[in-house]
């Protein structure tokens, strides 16, 4: 009776642990597909700085408040934030980002870095 009960908790403990991995996968997998078409918008004090697309490599050196300058790179369909004048850096140490939405921010430099697709929809703006 207790090798019973042993042998079902285990095929329970295997069951979940598979379909919790088969969830990931397709949750994973439904991101990356949302950004086949997307670009990084960049924004400055509120305002559209450029918007580029994610499936480019490059290096953006972005102007911003206060005679500072941030700079964004574009590789490998990710983003990130290689170099900023801002004293925290919190930007610069932010992990990159590649998922529709995924958004960096440098607070003292009033820029964000948002990655959006095709027709989607940012604060009421269609881009």
């Amino acid at each position: 009776m207790e090798k019973q009960k042993l042998k079902n908790d285990l095929v329970l403990i295997i069951v979940v642990i598979i379909v919790a991995l088969a969830a990931l996968l397709l949750i994973n997998l439904y991101k990356r597909a949302t950004t086949k078409d997307a670009y990084v918008v960049i924004e400055v004090d509120g305002e559209e700085f450029g918007r580029y697309p994610l499936t480019e490599d490059m290096e953006i050196n972005v102007p911003t408040y206060n005679d500072g300058s941030n700079t964004v790179v574009i590789k490998n369909n990710a983003v990130s934030v290689s170099e900023a004048s801002c004293p925290d850096k919190i930007c610069v140490n932010h992990k990159e980002i590649m998922y529709n939405g995924e958004t960096i921010i440098c607070l003292p430099n009033r820029m964000t870095v948002t990655i959006v697709s095709g027709e989607d929809t940012l604060d009421g703006k269609t881009y």
